[in-house]
């Protein structure tokens, strides 16, 4: 005769059920995980388009991917970049997680005094992203003087 299985065994059944119950426990966390600890969606980067050839003959071989100081240049817009002066030119640049533009304008034709100058050209900095980036004046002040320099052998 065979002897019962002792009353502690649970039947199939039952483990079936607590296998399956900790699986679904274990695929929520998984998803919930998921979602928690997914990377913020930043500001969407310009896009990586080449410069016109109003822009090249300004910033000459100067492209996205190109690094300028601590920035590295994400796109080149313009002339007539975003609806401004049609001559207007932007390069858009990155250094870590902030993202800001240098605009290239004829000289005298914003309102305000510009930052960084050569013979013929206004720079300005601008378009902050996040809005409340640190900015490191420094790297700024190096950047508008290296793009500077750049229009400046282009002129």
């Amino acid at each position: 005769m065979t002897e019962p299985a002792p009353a502690t065994t649970p039947p199939r059944r039952t483990l079936r059920r607590v296998l399956t119950l900790l699986a679904c426990v274990a695929a929520v966390v998984l998803i919930v995980l998921a979602l928690t600890l997914r990377p913020e969606s930043g500001p969407t980067p310009a896009p990586r388009l080449p410069p016109t050839a109003e822009a090249a003959a300004l910033l000459g071989d100067l492209d996205a991917g190109a690094t300028i100081g601590a920035f590295e240049v994400e796109a080149i817009v313009g002339p007539g970049a975003e609806g401004r002066d049609p001559e207007a030119i932007l390069i858009h640049v990155r250094a870590a997680d902030t993202r800001l533009a240098v605009t290239i304008l004829p000289r005298g034709a914003a309102e305000h005094p510009a930052p960084a100058q050569t013979e013929r050209h206004d720079l300005f900095f601008g378009h902050l992203s996040p809005d409340d980036a640190p900015l490191d004046a420094p790297a700024v002040d190096a950047l508008l003087a290296d793009v500077a320099e750049i229009v400046r052998a282009h002129e």
